[in-house]
């Protein structure tokens, strides 16, 4: 855990943090901290105290992403919901427990018997790895899961182009293109995946 911040007098017993960023080194991910001003003699104490809200913040998102992690790891798929959701009320900039969301949302969809909770669980995955693609663009686990995930939604067409992207990313990969013609087949496009080799 890493924490950055920018520390200024603004006036005589006046201060402003800023910039403050405590950083999950094992995930690689900022929890952004709001900007604070302290004033008069309990300045400094009242800056300490922020930072330590913030810190006691950071150690309940990485609470929270664990449970996450774990419930999934043993396919406890509501309580794993229950956490990560938690864990992007506390940082909705976290991609990876973002990213965890969407493969609990796919797993749920899969398992799902009915269709119109087959199709609302791949719908809110999509949302999902569209947000964590709106952070990057390039994010190579949401490019292939959105592929999987439009096609499951009946749009094999931007399933296609998601998976046209993620090789823009690694085009010499040809063992990869042919796991994603895989993935495109089973998913329900079998004429994609076809083209997908040629």
């Amino acid at each position: 855990l890493a924490l950055c911040a920018s520390f200024k007098e603004t006036a005589q017993d006046a201060y402003e943090l800023s910039g403050i960023e405590f950083w999950d080194m094992g995930t690689g991910e900022p929890l952004q901290v709001e900007t604070v001003a302290a004033t008069g003699k309990e300045a400094k104490v009242q800056a300490a105290q922020h930072i330590f809200e913030a810190f006691d913040r950071m150690v309940q998102l990485a609470r929270a992403q664990q449970f996450c992690a774990d419930y999934a790891n043993s396919q406890q798929w509501d309580n794993a919901m229950t956490n990560c959701d938690k864990a992007l009320e506390l940082n909705p900039n976290a991609t990876g427990t973002r990213m965890r969301k969407a493969q609990i949302l796919v797993q749920q969809a899969n398992d799902e018997t009915a269709a119109a909770g087959k199709k609302a669980k791949w719908t809110a995955a999509m949302d999902e790895l569209k947000k964590v693609l709106a952070q990057n663009e390039f994010h190579e686990g949401a490019l292939q899961l959105a592929g999987v995930t439009a096609i499951n939604l009946g749009d094999p067409v931007a399933g296609r182009e998601y998976f046209k992207k993620y090789l823009e990313v690694n085009p010499e990969a040809d063992q990869l293109r042919l796991k994603l013609a895989y993935d495109m087949a089973q998913a329900g496009d079998p004429e994609g995946a076809m083209q997908f080799v040629k």
